[in-house]
């Protein structure tokens, strides 16, 4: 649901909507509860203001973190097909499959990195 559509509906004193995700509701809940203490003068014009942009940003880094470990995990579970790929390799034309096949080892957590070097992996 869009945030104007919420803010509309947080700001008539609506009930919480149905089929919205999570964020949304809390944003709803918190603009509900923001806009009815500022009609009760509970909170002044410029506090709402400052609570509200707080809450909003505050969210919005949420959502964003949230996009990003979905995006992480997504391209993880596309990376463990070639992972699995590259450790069942045969391959005799590259002469880089030993390392590579270390690479997916420590890329799914079965070797340590540390003791690596980038000319270990040139070789």
């Amino acid at each position: 649901m869009l945030y104007q559509n919420i803010e509309r509906l947080a700001f008539k004193g609506n009930d919480i909507p149905k089929n919205i995700t999570d964020d949304e509701r809390c944003l709803f809940l918190f603009l509900r509860c923001l806009y009815r203490d500022y009609k009760d003068q509970n909170i002044t014009q410029i506090n709402a203001e400052k609570e509200k942009a707080q809450f909003t940003d505050a969210l919005n880094r949420i959502m964003n973190s949230k996009k990003l470990s979905i995006e992480y995990i997504s391209r993880w579970n596309r990376c463990e097909y070639l992972l699995a790929d590259i450790e069942k390799s045969k391959c005799t034309d590259c002469s880089l499959c030993d390392q590579c096949r270390k690479i997916a080892r420590i890329l799914d957590g079965r070797e340590d990195y540390t003791a690596m070097t980038v000319t270990t992996l040139s070789k």
